[in-house]
């Protein structure tokens, strides 16, 4: 049973993440953003919210968000209300499962859900400039990272002798070098046969095991798994040792191409 329109609770999300971002949209932007449709195809699988279809002649959910009282303010400052934020967190439940150690969550993310790239980004947001492991870690990733998380350590494999890693990593250079604030995510890669799993490591040491690398996120069932507090120990300081080792990722511009005499 729908309790509300599926864009009124994608409208929702969207103010909760800039609210958190203590960015208070007006009514006109938020209308905006709810009544237009994404585009289907992006440079990056982190346009959350691309594979959400609006529905014809949507009407602008500001008023009705209002009248429920789960928004507040003038029409230029918007922000949820207490009820507001009730509402999200019940919505969100079905997709946050309580593990069998207490306090430990779980969640869930499944292809199908067009709220997928919503959930990973509230599960990041919560790591604040933490750092992410990711041995794997895929180019179209890092706009993703920059804009929308706060995280500011990445971890992943070195290429090796290995082409397609290699074309990545240099991929990835070219995009810290071109995205503006690039420079404030550091990229380091590690040569270790110890880079094998995946996890997101939070500034308040919290650990979240991911079960696929971003770029399969989207494609697959997979989970974040909140670690608990004896293997979190184990997985921070695996990887700060590693980290502590690893080779920084140095931006760079893309390569010229050479005109033909």
């Amino acid at each position: 049973m729908e309790i509300i329109p599926e864009h009124v609770h994608r409208t929702l999300l969207y103010l909760e993440l800039l609210n958190r971002a203590n960015v208070e949209p007006s009514a006109e932007r938020l209308d905006r953003f709810a009544t237009t449709q994404p585009p289907l195809h992006t440079l990056t699988p982190f346009a959350f919210l691309q594979n959400f279809q609006i529905p014809s002649k949507p009407e602008a959910p500001s008023g009705y968000l209002r009248q429920m009282e789960w928004v507040t303010g003038e029409s230029a400052n918007l922000r949820l209300t207490d009820l507001g934020r009730a509402l999200v967190a019940g919505l969100e439940g079905s997709m946050t499962f309580q593990s069998a150690e207490p306090e430990l969550l779980a969640v869930a993310l499944e292809p199908q859900d067009p709220m997928i790239y919503i959930h990973l980004t509230r599960t990041f947001s919560g790591a604040g400039k933490g750092m992410l492991v990711d041995p794997f870690l895929k180019p179209e990733a890092v706009q993703w990272l920059l804009q929308d998380t706060t995280i500011r350590r990445v971890l992943i494999k070195s290429a090796g002798g290995r082409k397609e890693l290699k074309r990545d990593q240099d991929e990835i250079a070219i995009a810290l070098g071109a995205l503006e604030h690039g420079s404030e995510l550091e990229i380091r890669h590690a040569d270790s046969k110890e880079m094998h799993d995946r996890c997101l490591i939070a500034d308040n040491d919290t650990v979240m095991v991911i079960g696929s690398s971003l770029s399969g996120i989207g494609k697959n069932v997979t989970a974040l798994i909140q670690a608990p507090p004896d293997i979190a120990r184990m997985y921070r300081e695996r990887n700060e040792q590693l980290w502590q080792r690893a080779t920084p990722l140095v931006p760079h511009a893309a390569p010229r191409k050479s005109l033909a005499p």
